[in-house]
């Protein structure tokens, strides 16, 4: 199924496709970033490998708009106190980068919907409840998805993400 429509931004057009999802895994992947060769094998492995496991993540390599590798980052988050910290976590560079989490539908269903309150930390807001609904995680030591940087990305506004993981907080 595909569709191009009007929607209030990314959070609602989100909302609106999850419900029509089929798969028991779920993630999603920006439009100018790039899944990396045997990530998704990776993870369903990680997932047939420790069914009680909600969610995995993996690594990211950081490139830019001609898909020029500038650097890797890797997540490292594993319980609810954890994800809470953002002096430690977030700002020290320890935090996920969305497209390298995917998760189990059953999590997605416990959780809910995208708060289309954040446009920026609406992935943080979830990860969040996914802890607080008893979300198991496993960490992959595969770098999963290419992450393009660019000017022109929403990334890039990251005081107002502050602002917004501070009122999640």
């Amino acid at each position: 199924y595909w569709v191009s429509e009007r929607d209030r931004g990314q959070v609602d057009a989100l909302n609106k496709g999850f419900p029509r999802l089929t798969g028991d895994i779920v993630g999603f992947i920006n439009a100018d970033d790039v899944l990396k060769p045997g990530a998704l094998r990776a993870v369903l492995d990680a997932f047939t490998r420790e069914p009680a496991t909600d969610l995995v993540y993996g690594g990211v390599e950081w490139i830019d708009g001609a898909g020029k590798s500038l650097g890797f980052h890797a997540g490292d988050i594993s319980s609810l106190d954890e994800a809470l910290d953002i002096y430690d976590v977030w700002w020290a560079e320890r935090q996920w980068v969305q497209p390298e989490v995917f998760y189990r539908r059953t999590l997605k269903d416990r959780v809910g919907a995208f708060d289309e309150r954040y446009n920026l930390a609406f992935d943080f807001d979830f990860w969040v409840r996914c802890f607080r609904a008893g979300a198991r995680v496993a960490k992959l030591p595969d770098c999963l998805v290419q992450f393009r940087l660019h000017e022109a990305q929403k990334s890039t506004a990251s005081l107002k993400a502050a602002d917004e993981i501070r009122t999640i907080l």
